[in-house]
């Protein structure tokens, strides 16, 4: 779970702008299309969780894969002392 909230603020400030976004109703078309489907809604959630998931998976692989390769490079500088 810890690897999640690493990538949990970054969705959560997409997902606030997209709802705002969605919710403002500026494009005029987009929002009588999801007025006549309101099934979108089930859609556009569905796709936001496998945003969500995606975003939080890869900011914490990629934190991951910064901080090994910063290991890597104090182990390499350690050796290069000796």
């Amino acid at each position: 779970m810890r690897k999640f909230s690493i990538g949990l603020p970054l969705f959560a400030v997409l997902a606030i702008a997209f709802v705002v976004n969605l919710v403002s109703g500026w494009y005029g078309k987009a929002d009588n299309e999801l007025r006549q489907y309101s099934s979108l809604i089930i859609v556009i959630l569905v796709a936001l969780a496998g945003i969500g998931v995606f975003v939080t998976i890869f900011s914490a692989r990629h934190r991951w894969d910064q901080n090994e390769s910063d290991y890597q490079s104090l182990l390499r500088k350690k050796e290069n002392e000796h």
